[in-house]
């Protein structure tokens, strides 16, 4: 799979995943009449998700898999309810058929959509069910910090967990997870996995040729030296970290690690949403006197439209001017 790969001013962000082709959801759907009985994998997702499900069923027909992309009709109800049915004539054509369901779980809809969606494909006789979930919401809520928190992400994986599991059961695919632990929540016999995307993100960095000019790896804060100094490692250069403080209303940046003076920085980071720890980090290391900040990131999972444009407008002909001062969400 390429990356995607999208500019943001001077300081650029790169990402695996969540940038959708304009086309991606223009593509003919083959109904299940058009493919007789050769078809053996039934592809299903959310509405932002289909893209990627698109690009797994391409790619699934190069290993010579015929797949049937099945519609999930939604409406939303006046009383705040949700009404979802499978775009199908026949729901027999699930059964005893392997169904994969991509779906980034963003935010509560996402997550008791999957479930609903999930439950009813193990109620109609599916085989097995793959759950392909290229973001996981809640993943910084790993664990209580202050007293009286509820860790979500537990019990988000707790509900996923007390999925039926009809047949040959379900499994669920992750990638690039805020904790790789998180995967030893679940509970059961259910199957998961976390898939790794540094590769994938170091075939961007060269192919947009940051490598060229010997760049500083860097990270927005102490969370993740292990994959900065990985990617450093593949170059054969340094690495730069910030150290800052965060309550749950702000991040405050401390000091900057390491020496960015005279350089091209590319801060990796697992996600940004609100984009405000990314900005705070990329204004200290050009407090630096580095000359430009970049940003590989494995989810932009921003949170609206305004974060966008807040990041596009970061940065300005001086190089050391940045506005504006984005607040940090749960970054």
């Amino acid at each position: 799979m390429q990356p995607s790969i999208f500019p943001v001013g001077e300081m650029n962000a790169y990402s695996t995943f969540n940038s959708i082709p304009a086309d991606a959801t223009n593509q003919s759907t083959m109904d299940s009449a058009q493919l007789g009985d050769n078809w053996q994998v039934v592809i299903l997702s959310n509405e932002s998700s289909i893209y990627f499900a698109r690009l797994l069923q391409d790619k699934l027909a190069q290993k010579k898999i015929v797949s049937f992309f099945a519609p999930v009709v939604r409406q939303h109800q006046s009383g705040g309810g949700s009404y979802i049915k499978f775009g199908v004539e026949d729901q027999d054509i699930f059964l005893g058929k392997d169904c994969i369901y991509v779906s980034s779980l963003l935010n509560d809809t996402d997550f008791f959509d999957l479930f609903r969606v999930a439950s009813t494909l193990s109620a109609i006789g599916t085989r097995s069910r793959i759950f392909v979930i290229p973001f996981l919401g809640y993943s910084t809520m790993e664990r209580a910090v202050n007293p009286g928190e509820i860790v979500s992400c537990k019990t988000n994986i707790r509900l996923l967990s007390s999925l039926p599991s009809h047949g040959h059961g379900n499994t669920f695919l992750f990638f690039d997870l805020h904790t790789s632990g998180i995967i030893h929540y679940f509970e059961g016999n259910t199957v998961r996995a976390e898939l790794d995307g540094k590769e994938c993100l170091l075939n961007a960095i060269k192919h947009i040729g940051i490598d060229k000019n010997k760049p500083v790896f860097a990270s927005a804060d102490l969370g993740r030296p292990k994959h900065v100094e990985w990617f450093a490692s593949q170059f054969g250069t340094e690495i730069a970290l910030i150290r800052k403080t965060r309550s749950f209303q702000s991040t405050e940046v401390q000091d900057v690690v390491g020496d960015v003076e005279g350089r091209r920085v590319v801060i990796y980071d697992d996600m940004t949403r609100g984009g405000g720890t990314l900005l705070k980090a990329a204004k200290e290391y050009k407090k630096k006197n580095s000359l430009s900040v970049s940003a590989v990131l494995s989810h932009c999972a921003l949170t609206n439209i305004e974060v966008a444009n807040d990041i596009r407008k970061s940065s300005s002909p001086d190089n050391n001017k940045f506005t504006p001062d984005v607040s940090s969400t749960w970054s």
